[in-house]
């Protein structure tokens, strides 16, 4: 049995109710409005605006290749300031335990390994953050046997990077020693914390029980998890937040994870406490918003592990066609762009194709904004006139004739298959 395999098996383990917690979305328009907003955030390259965290919330909430060229920029970007703020001691601004982890979590959803040297420099720091942050504590944890005096070092330690450093070393497969661990099992039975922080030990336990890297922690992890749901359950609001408004999409994702028993009306209630302050606009801050994102397309930080890089690599042909029967035939004659082949991503929408065809110079294309997304109005410099419009057809392989048919999406929303024709003909209403 896989890593995921066992993964599964921990779930049934933990009383699963048989339903996913899972948040009903009645105004998906609401949410794409802010989906389209990350977006704008990405676009922001300044090293005071970078945030590993807005990468990781976008690739969780959009499909993928949507964005491919976006997502490439922001990603290289942040590898370079990473990379160079960890070179630099002597201003003091290195990264922090959070600012790395959720730095990982970037890297793993843009499909970097962290096994390089560089990447080597970067887990050597990570783990180093976590073994002093467990000495300084000052105690050997035995969470078999509560003591008193635990309490008043609950907070020594800002136990939310904590726990999010050890979740973003799972989740690249990396080893966690058992008493860095240790340390958050006996936070999670001993201390009180806030529910974002206990959310993210929770995350932190199912990815190592999944993975199976500290199998002699596995009771113990289970157990904690156990723990982890029954306090984000008992911390529901009236309002039917967990904790508060900004905690909540944290403990969705444990919740969601871990598929604990009697969580489906709570995870209702937060979903619709969470879809009215969206509507509300409370969600203006991007680091909060790339958190919210990921769980309103029933997404966690733990959908990163299964992520399979290696189809990320995969490329398909688009054949492109333009026809013109309305006009002269002899305008595209001189540029000989009757047709052509696009090679994208697989997965790529037919508007990826479009701007790759213009990026190669082998075709010009205009759009315009409608309210059900861009409309081709221009191809060629050929503008659509009174009653014509660009028509969208679609064949199965090229040197095909017949067997057209029209494409009932935009050009925005339709994914065209390996091989196949797209058709741009000029066509009368």
């Amino acid at each position: 049995m896989g890593c995921w395999g066992l993964f599964l098996a921990l779930l049934c383990c933990l009383g699963v109710s048989g339903q996913l917690c899972e948040i009903k979305i009645h105004d998906r328009h609401l949410v794409d409005l802010w989906d389209r907003q990350l977006l704008t955030w990405l676009d922001s390259h300044s090293p005071a605006q970078l945030n590993p965290s807005i990468y990781v919330g976008f690739f969780l909430s959009q499909p993928h290749h949507r964005h491919a060229d976006k997502e490439a920029l922001y990603l290289e970007k942040l590898m370079v300031h990473y990379q160079r703020s960890s070179s630099f001691a002597a201003d003091g601004q290195k990264p922090n335990i959070g600012q790395l982890a959720l730095y990982f979590l970037a890297l793993r959803a843009g499909c970097v390994p962290i096994s390089k040297n560089k990447g080597n420099t970067l887990v050597t720091q990570l783990k180093g953050h976590l073994e002093e942050a467990q000495k300084q504590i000052g105690y050997t944890p035995k969470c078999h046997s509560p003591r008193p005096h635990l309490h008043k070092n609950c907070f020594r330690t800002n136990y939310y990077q904590y726990s999010l450093g050890v979740l973003a070393l799972c989740v690249h497969g990396k080893v966690v020693p058992d008493h860095v661990v240790e340390q958050l099992l006996c936070e999670v039975e001993h201390c009180q914390h806030s529910v974002d922080t206990v959310a993210v030990m929770g995350l932190a336990f199912i990815c190592l029980k999944g993975a199976n890297l500290n199998p002699n922690l596995d009771p113990k992890m289970e157990d904690a998890t156990q723990q982890v749901v029954k306090k984000i359950l008992q911390a529901q609001t009236p309002e039917g937040h967990f904790g508060n408004l900004y905690s909540s999409p944290l403990a969705l994702q444990v919740l969601m994870a871990a598929e604990a028993k009697d969580e489906e009306s709570a995870c209702e209630r937060a979903g619709i406490a969470l879809m009215r302050s969206l509507r509300n606009g409370d969600f203006q801050n991007p680091v909060t918003l790339s958190q919210l994102l990921p769980v309103l397309h029933h997404k966690t930080y733990l959908d990163l592990i299964p992520f399979d890089c290696s189809k990320e690599k995969v490329t398909m042909k688009v054949h492109l066609k333009i026809k013109n029967d309305l006009r002269e035939p002899k305008m595209f004659a001189s540029r000989h762009r009757h047709s052509f082949t696009v090679t994208v991503p697989s997965g790529a929408y037919l508007e990826d194709v479009l701007k790759k065809a213009q990026e190669l110079g082998k075709l010009t294309y205009e759009t315009q904004h409608t309210l059900s997304g861009p409309f081709l109005t221009t191809v060629e410099g050929v503008k659509a006139e009174d009653r014509e419009y660009w028509q969208l057809l679609s064949a199965s392989g090229p040197g095909q004739n017949q067997g057209v048919t029209p494409l009932l999406q935009g050009v925005a929303d339709y994914r065209p298959k390996d091989e196949e024709v797209v058709i741009l003909q000029l066509s009368k209403w």
